[in-house]
């Protein structure tokens, strides 16, 4: 039953109400305005209580973003911008008008073929509406666990209960599943990513009983809204709309209204484009934040992205070519039109272009999924990019199409494959270019059904980027230190395991003597294949002697990283003659295998480790990242003369785990060793 039970008992009082001042219901609703009516504010109390919810889409849900790729847009007739706007969409996209009946849609139909409209995308959509904001009252979209494209509705924040309706009325037109929320909502007041993160003014809160966690709990259960940034209108005007000030124009790009010094709200708008400028985008750095100049409050910011096309809403002002180049400048590649109002229905600066339109998702959309590499990347051998590709329209994605196309500097594009891993899980490896230089990059693909994707979404236009800049990360040094031995074990074998993020460059051990204060630097010997360094060690010494020595290691950047084992002090080696006691030392510990490495966080959660002991006691293995730091710890009981396999699981670290290098260390009996694990998700 849905609404239709509050639908009627409102329009009953809403009819009865507003005939009593002597107007009727057709009227009254023809003229509605943007704000409550007085009329309208008497019926709030009661609206939307008796709301029945339905159960949430199968999880995990994903909001759709405007900016994504889209099969068509709603409207609704009669209009509330010119019919030449409608032959401007029709000529790039599916276009729905709502209309009230069949004499409604003639009406549409002949106004539509004076303007030369390309009928062929228009279609019509039967039902009432209370007023053209098609925006404000008309269905929001999510892919389900099942990677179907849904509508997700909500209580409209106006008592309009033909408006509220058209959500569940458009799922049956164009066979999608409903959902409802039990919340108040409007769609000028709601905008997303597409990645989980949406945006609001506080009228989502206070709408709603100022009952936060159960708003919160419903944008993330309905529409997969985990980071929900819910801020003060700075514009504090009546409607508390976001889209008046502000608008995601890519995951990690938002618009942001900019007014002169002297405006009322310029330190409240201000401290808003500060906001996003420090909160972290769901690429793993802050939002870009670009600015369009609104000094008498022109609507800029409610535009309509559709597709590759971008509408503002324009005023024939002197403003209007700035205003356009702020959206070139943040969006290249796009085509930015700018779009007058009616003289009858003029835009304002509370409700223009976004407000009476609405763009719908192409449910068949290939989808890509991708964090692009952060801005300064270290000097390496190759670069990997990680995507998730989902064709939901089932169809399989075409290997030979799907590349990343990259370039360096102002060199032409060249591609590698995207491999599949496993699943929607593809990888590839741009080669590395020189340090100082920009590796440029984009997505694309495509799938047997002929639906293209590129991420970003534009393509070439305007890529992801990144710099090889500075390394700032030193090599890790993993040493067995040695404190004891007899001098006749000379010449000694020291051994060191020395990773860098990129490329170790010269490894040393350095000594010094009790006779002698000065430090001697030795070159240690690279053992090809591997990360280990060694080092014949036959100094001077006589019959009783104390040595302090250290490891050095350095990388290949400029200048160059260095770090020590230890890292601030000498490990002492005391050397005993026959006449002394031989310390015994037990090193008999054996790291024999790691595997499977390279490992696969999204097929399995543990990796298993064989190793021997010849020594009972304590076994135990740390895992490092390549900064060195500690991920997990493993501790086992062995007997002698043992090979074993031990089982190292991730369940409750592989959330916090990354992809890339890490160390797994024995350690037993006084002793290290060490052997390098490669992690991929």
């Amino acid at each position: 039953m849905k609404k239709w039970i509050l639908f009627f008992i409102v329009f009953l009082s809403t009819t009865l109400f507003l005939c009593a001042q002597d107007d009727t219901y057709e009227d009254i609703f023809n003229q509605l305005p943007h704000f409550l009516t007085n009329q309208e504010k008497l019926l709030m109390d009661d609206w939307g209580k008796k709301i029945i919810p339905t159960q949430p889409p199968s999880s995990p849900v994903r909001a759709v973003a405007e900016f994504e790729s889209m099969s068509s847009v709603l409207i609704r007739y009669p209009l509330g911008f010119p019919v030449s706007f409608v032959k401007t969409l029709a000529e790039n996209c599916k276009v729905i008008t709502i209309v009230a009946n069949l004499s409604t849609q003639n009406s549409a139909i002949s106004s539509f073929n004076g303007a030369n409209v390309n009928m062929e995308n228009c279609s019509f959509m039967i039902a009432n509406t209370d007023s053209y904001w098609t925006r404000d009252y008309g269905p929001w979209f999510a892919f389900d666990g099942n990677n179907q494209l849904c509508v997700i509705d909500f209580t409209y924040n106006r008592p309009r209960p033909a408006d509220d309706v058209i959500p569940s009325q458009y799922a049956i037109y164009d066979t999608l599943t409903s959902y409802l929320m039990n919340i108040n909502q409007t769609g000028g007041n709601y905008m997303t990513t597409g990645t989980g993160i949406g945006a609001s003014t506080m009228i989502a809160y206070t709408e709603n009983n100022n009952n936060s966690a159960n708003v919160n709990n419903m944008m993330n259960s309905y529409l997969g809204i985990s980071d929900y940034l819910v801020l003060e209108d700075p514009n504090n005007t009546y409607i508390d709309h976001i889209d008046c000030w502000g608008k995601f124009l890519a995951p990690d790009k938002v618009l942001i209204r900019s007014v002169p010094t002297s405006h009322a709200q310029y330190n409240a708008i201000e401290q808003t484009a500060q906001f996003f400028a420090n909160t972290q985008s769901s690429y793993g750095h802050p939002f870009k934040v670009y600015r369009v100049f609104t000094p008498q409050n022109q609507p800029y910011t409610n535009s309509l992205i559709l597709n590759n096309f971008v509408y503002v809403p324009i005023m024939n002002s002197s403003y209007d070519a700035d205003a356009l180049a702020a959206y070139r400048q943040a969006m290249p590649g796009y085509t930015v039109v700018g779009v007058l109002g009616l003289s009858a229905a003029p835009w304002e600066s509370t409700d223009a272009l976004h407000c009476r339109t609405h763009e719908i998702p192409d449910r068949r959309m290939l989808y890509v999924n991708h964090i692009p590499l952060e801005e300064n990347q270290p000097l390496q051998e190759s670069y990997l990019i990680d995507a998730d590709i989902i064709s939901h329209s089932q169809g399989q994605i075409v290997s030979d199409s799907t590349l990343v196309y990259f370039r360096v500097n102002g060199s032409n594009y060249s591609s590698v494959p995207l491999t599949n891993i496993s699943g929607t899980h593809y990888q590839a490896l741009i080669p590395s270019p020189a340090m100082g230089d920009t590796v440029f990059y984009y997505i694309h693909c495509v799938d047997s059904n002929n639906k293209k994707a590129n991420h970003p979404l534009i393509g070439y236009p305007d890529p992801h980027y990144f710099v090889l800049s500075i390394d700032q990360n030193a090599p890790l040094i993993v040493h067995s230190p040695i404190n004891s031995v007899h001098l006749n074990d000379f010449p000694l074998t020291l051994t060191a395991e020395v990773t860098d993020n990129v490329l170790v460059s010269n490894v040393f051990l350095e000594y010094y003597t009790t006779d002698s204060t000065q430090v001697t630097s030795l070159v240690m010997q690279h053992i090809a294949n591997s990360d280990v360094w060694t080092i014949d060690f036959n100094p001077s010494f006589n019959e009783q002697n104390y040595l302090y020595y250290r490891i050095k290691a350095t990388d290949n950047s400029s200048p160059e990283n260095i770090s020590y084992y230890p890292i601030n002090n000498w490990i002492v080696m005391q050397i005993s003659s026959d006449n002394t006691e031989i310390p015994v030392i037990n090193n008999k510990i054996t790291l024999k295998s790691v595997y499977p490495n390279p490992l696969s966080l999204q097929q399995n959660n543990d990796f298993k480790i064989e190793y021997f002991s010849n020594t009972s006691g304590i076994i135990t293995f740390d895992l490092f990242n390549i900064k060195g730091q500690k991920i997990s710890t493993k501790k086992v009981y062995s007997s002698s003369n043992q090979t074993k396999t031990l089982t190292f699981s991730l369940d409750s670290e592989k959330n916090s785990i990354s992809s890339g290098v890490y160390f797994i260390r024995m350690s037993g009996s006084g002793n290290h060793i060490s052997k390098k694990l490669l992690f991929i998700k």
